[in-house]
């Protein structure tokens, strides 16, 4: 039985590549959102049962996908930025691929996605967002009705900015505009 991923650690964060049966040369970086992991064994893509589908659909088609966990719930920090294009090398290093990849970001993953674009200029082929969040002055809007949720959104957006200012972080990172 041939091995379909292959779990290691970039940097001090786990990360997965999935590989395909038959090869067609070409990758996708997956970016998760916030309920996005990988561990040491297991990754969100195998475990939930529509991300299943969309792996399983990806590499029979030949894909090679590869994803992080990112630091977790990492709201687009610079950091998670930052590992996401190191894994994108190191990737490119391990692997026999078109240097041009495929990218899909979902909810949160989209602020690293948006990012990512300035940093891998013309290596990226097509960028799919899924449910994206683009502005995390929206998403602190969307959680300020629940106290609880707000609580806990500011505490997360500052430990992955490792800030001390609310305001500064959306102040600085609000690079898209309400319509």
């Amino acid at each position: 039985m041939p091995v379909t991923e292959r779990f290691f650690k970039q940097e001090d964060q786990y990360a997965v590549i999935h590989l395909p049966i038959r090869p067609n040369g070409f990758g996708v970086l997956y970016v998760g959102g916030n309920t996005h992991y990988v561990d040491n064994a297991h990754s969100c893509l195998l475990q939930h049962f529509d991300k299943r589908k969309l792996l399983s659909t990806l590499t029979d088609e030949g894909y090679t996908v590869f994803t992080s966990n990112l630091y977790g719930k990492n709201w687009g920090s610079d950091d998670a930025v930052d590992l996401a294009e190191s894994l994108y090398h190191s990737v490119m290093r391990k692997e026999i691929l078109n240097p041009s990849i495929h990218i899909i970001g979902e909810g949160t993953g989209a602020l690293v996605v948006c990012k990512l674009l300035g940093l891998l200029k013309g290596k990226v082929r097509s960028v799919s967002l899924l449910n994206p969040s683009l502005n995390l002055k929206n998403e602190l809007d969307l959680e300020r009705e629940n106290k609880l949720f707000y609580k806990r959104t500011v505490h997360e957006i500052l430990k992955a900015y490792k800030a001390s200012d609310i305001y500064m972080v959306i102040d600085r990172e609000c690079f898209f505009y309400e319509t």
